[in-house]
């Protein structure tokens, strides 16, 4: 019943347009970090820090991120820090029945280092498990030549484009990006059922993400 209203908020945000709304998301997770985490947590941002304006479609997404966030004792990227030329990027995959599942890249002090949530289900409470990432099959600079090549960093927002598909069953991905001291988000909901060539680049960052890594929720039909 929650996720049929969510999606229902979802489908109004849609119709309602493209704009932006001018809050900003601010809660902070409490928690102990994953063994093994060295993901830094985030403080809060200096005044100075551009922050992109929030989409309509950011509410109803970054409600279920942010659950497995404060599960799993991660800090939110909107409000984390990086320093130099540190930087952070986030793939979320799901929201459907089965949940969410989560990839964190971080590239601090010319050291990579990564984890992986994985959401097993939408039961009376969450459940996801974190653990870390192995280095990819490529290597790390090769795997991330692969995946900015393919525009990770680049896309846009589906509703920017006209290249939202308005579908809520099936599988969607949500990417969040904290670099060069900015942070912006983008969504390309079930990509799978768009002609986009913005879309078919999505579904081609998900199957980098699941050979690279062995991370076979990150991929799906295209």
């Amino acid at each position: 019943m929650l996720r049929h209203q969510l999606l229902i908020g979802f489908l109004v945000f849609l119709l309602l347009g493209t704009g932006t709304a001018a809050c900003f998301m601010t809660r902070r997770p409490d928690g102990q970090k994953p063994e093994g985490d060295n993901l830094r947590k985030s403080q809060e941002p200096e005044p100075s820090r551009k922050v992109a304006s929030e989409a309509r479609w950011e509410p109803i997404f970054f409600k279920m991120i942010n659950e497995r966030l404060a599960e799993s004792g991660i800090a939110e990227l909107r409000t984390s820090q990086m320093t130099g030329n540190d930087f952070e990027v986030r793939v979320w995959v799901g929201f459907g029945g089965k949940g969410e599942d989560g990839i964190i890249l971080r590239h601090s002090s010319s050291q990579w280092s990564g984890l992986h949530l994985h959401g097993i289900s939408r039961g009376p409470r969450l459940v996801t498990t974190v653990s870390n990432l192995a280095a990819p099959r490529s290597g790390w600079e090769a795997a991330w030549q692969k995946l900015t090549q393919a525009g990770l960093l680049t896309l846009p927002d589906a509703l920017a484009v006209g290249c939202s598909t308005q579908i809520f069953d099936g599988v969607s991905y949500v990417v969040e990006i904290n670099k060069d001291k900015k942070y912006r988000t983008y969504l390309y909901d079930n990509p799978s059922h768009s002609k986009c060539s913005e879309a078919k680049q999505m579904l081609e960052i998900g199957g980098i993400i699941a050979e690279e890594f062995d991370l076979s929720e990150f991929k799906t039909g295209g």
